[in-house]
């Protein structure tokens, strides 16, 4: 909170800033903030936070449900002015991930992204759509690695 970060984590006190709090309700604040459980939680929590802004979707507050219809009139569109399916072979699923990432197209017709894990992850998607178009991978939504929260 900004309680912590800016004022607990500094040695500032809140109460100049935030007079309504009661000294002894600000003290029980500090004491609770600086407690080894809370610093060990906060340092969990920062590095899984960490973990899932790895490869972060520009969604915002809609989320996926408020692009999908957008993607696929995009899609439609492209394929009406004839031109090629740059995510061609990869499923539904596949392809809204990776719009959700903003990718970028080279005049290659190579898709890129801002993060490079991002590329190496749909390098890999490529991969995995060929060997299934050649029957040598089925994907399993339910045990897939993309859907794992470890």
């Amino acid at each position: 909170t900004t309680l912590n970060k800016e004022y607990v984590q500094k040695g500032k006190n809140a109460r100049e800033d935030f007079g309504r709090i009661p000294p002894e309700m600000w003290e029980e604040f500090i004491q609770q903030k600086n407690m080894l459980e809370a610093k060990i939680l906060s340092e969990e929590n920062t590095m899984k936070a960490m973990k899932f802004a790895q490869n972060p979707h520009h969604l915002g507050v809609g989320g996926y449900t408020a692009k999908i219809a957008k993607w696929r009139r995009e899609e439609e569109e492209w394929r009406r002015v004839c031109l090629p399916d740059i995510f061609e072979g990869l499923d539904e699923r596949s392809r809204n991930w990776v719009l959700a990432r903003i990718p970028k197209v080279t005049l290659e017709d190579k898709v890129k992204f801002k993060h490079p894990t991002i590329d190496e992850i749909y390098e890999r998607l490529e991969q995995l759509a060929e060997a299934q178009k050649k029957g040598l991978f089925n994907s399993d939504r339910e045990k897939d690695k993309a859907n794992r929260r470890d």
